[in-house]
């Protein structure tokens, strides 16, 4: 079976794409701010969770990086992205083990990637050892805490009939009841290579751990998504 083109969740208008589409206008934004006094065109980009380069490619044509990269750890998404868009270079990474990658980049972007990641410690020394100086990492992950995930969790869970059956150790009505309690979500992930779902992410778990390393970064939420801004050192 042909993997899913996650490009339709960007161009396709309907109510569940609402959130994807208004991200990608948010992400834009923000990097039209970050990178205004910067020549984009002498820039080396890499987006880390590529899917099928839909949006590396967007953002490439539209700020004119001198190379750009894609990585994915799906190669039948790899492959369709080389198709499409033969001008970037699209390799195989897998964010949860340690990078062979020596090389550094001036922009890194990682986008709804690090919710399905199994060991978030590496994914996030993966990203930040392959920052370079004065570079900028933009990371996008979804809210699936407080009102909004409480909101996100009813209408994927009764709406769409999302399951709750990646996590073993959860029932509706303990997860519900979690979310009312802002206790820490990623209590109900067990030990895995990585999630389909989104049920279960914490972002919280993404502050503690830029903290406790003295990252320097800057943290935003807007609708249902929360922005990290890390800038190398």
């Amino acid at each position: 079976m042909a993997p899913f083109d996650h490009s339709q969740t960007y161009r396709v208008r309907t109510f569940r794409n609402i959130p994807h589409r208004r991200r990608l206008k948010d992400i834009v934004e923000i990097l039209t701010r970050e990178l205004m006094t910067r020549n984009t065109r002498e820039l080396k980009y890499a987006d880390f969770g590529c899917s099928n380069g839909y949006i590396a490619n967007l953002l490439t044509q539209k700020f004119r990086f001198q190379i750009s990269y894609g990585f994915d750890s799906d190669w039948e998404n790899l492959q369709l992205a080389r198709e499409r868009y033969p001008s970037i270079r699209f390799e195989l990474f897998d964010l949860n083990r340690p990078s062979l990658h020596s090389d550094k980049f001036d922009l890194i972007s990682c986008f709804e990637t690090l919710e399905h990641v199994g060991n978030l410690d590496n994914a996030l020394h993966n990203l930040l050892n392959h920052l370079g100086p004065r570079g900028l990492l933009l990371i996008t992950v979804p809210i699936e805490t407080g009102f909004r995930g409480m909101t996100k969790f009813l209408i994927k869970r009764f709406v769409y009939g999302d399951s709750l059956k990646q996590l073993p150790n959860a029932r509706t009505l303990d997860y519900v009841v979690a979310l009312a309690r802002s206790r820490r979500m990623s209590i109900f992930r067990d030990n895995r290579d990585g999630w389909g779902t989104h049920f279960g992410f914490d972002f919280r778990d993404i502050d503690e751990r830029l903290q406790s390393w003295r990252v320097n970064y800057k943290a935003f939420n807007r609708f249902t998504t929360r922005f990290y801004v890390v800038t190398g050192s």
